[in-house]
């Protein structure tokens, strides 16, 4: 991998787009022929009940228990829960509202079903025209998109002042607007906080990492090899870190947009250990162009 090494992050040395090869547990199959058919089942339940989040109520009686049954039946049974500093008291979850956005970054597509299941939101997506507001299957199928696909999607993006107007739920801003291994967080999109959101919002900070560096979907290899290596293994664990909202940066204290998001992104780092790097978005789609032509050729010649 020593010629992808020119796509590693200048400050840190973080290639944060390469992930491991997928590999299929056969003695798992029997659990592939279990999980399929009731993946099948709960993506229309979930399909029925994201458009009908909009009635008080549904949230917390159908959507939240209706992924937290997916998550058990896919073998993610735990979470790993740890909130920072440990000497904080009383904050052990994240409470959002209509006028509070999480931000989070992106490893895998069982962040959505995570985020979903504790959030019940609207996902959004961070793009230099702003962001795009995506429900959460559309959000399943963004991050099991290749990258020319995913730009796509961006197609309709908006400021993101105006996206948040329009929605009417929780929010999940993913800042870095694609996805990455989980060790480095990407640079946001310059100008993504305008002083009207920064007023207006409260901020809430939380990671998501994976006990198996595989589940992390960056599109090196195909989403069916993930999807059939995740079918097949028989459980697995999500790592959360929330930042207490004490320690969160707000607006009231960094009055300045540019500086609120690097403020906010220095404290995230500082609570899950990730690093903070000058790669973004468009770092990702050189560094796919060129594994597109090399390595991810030769793989899908040997895989067709």
């Amino acid at each position: 991998m020593e010629k992808y090494r020119k796509f590693a992050d200048q400050g840190t040395g973080i290639q944060p787009f390469i992930t491991p090869k997928p590999t299929i547990n056969y003695f798992g199959i029997p659990l592939l022929l279990v999980r399929l058919p009731l993946l099948l089942v709960f993506g229309a339940l979930i399909a029925v009940v994201d458009l009908l989040c909009v009635i008080p109520g549904v949230v917390t009686l159908l959507f939240k228990p209706i992924l937290g049954l997916l998550l058990f039946v896919l073998g993610y049974y735990k979470f790993e829960v740890k909130v920072w500093p440990l000497t904080a008291a009383g904050s052990e979850g994240i409470q959002l509202d209509r006028k509070t956005i999480l931000l989070t970054n992106l490893s895998s597509y069982l962040d959505i079903l995570v985020l979903g299941y504790l959030h019940a939101p609207r996902f959004l997506f961070a793009t230099e025209k702003g962001a795009v507001s995506l429900s959460t299957l559309q959000a399943l199928k963004y991050v099991g998109s290749s990258f020319g696909d995913q730009m796509r999607y961006f197609e309709s993006a908006e400021p993101l002042e105006k996206v948040l107007q329009k929605v009417n739920r929780n929010c999940v801003l993913f800042f870095e607007g694609t996805t990455t291994t989980g060790q480095g967080v990407l640079d946001p999109p310059t100008g993504l906080l305008t002083s009207g959101i920064a007023k207006e919002y409260t901020f809430r900070l939380q990671t998501l990492s994976h006990q198996r560096k595989s589940d992390a979907f960056t599109s090196c290899y195909p989403f069916r090899s993930h999807f059939l290596s995740f079918l097949t293994t028989p459980s697995s664990t999500v790592r959360i870190c929330t930042v207490t909202p004490k320690l969160t940066p707000q607006y009231s204290s960094v009055p300045d947009p540019p500086l609120l998001m690097r403020s906010l992104l220095s404290k995230l780092s500082e609570a899950s250990g990730i690093r903070l790097m000058s790669s973004n978005r468009e770092s990702k789609a050189g560094f796919t162009e060129f594994w597109g032509a090399t390595q991810g050729v030769e793989y899908l010649k040997q895989n067709k």
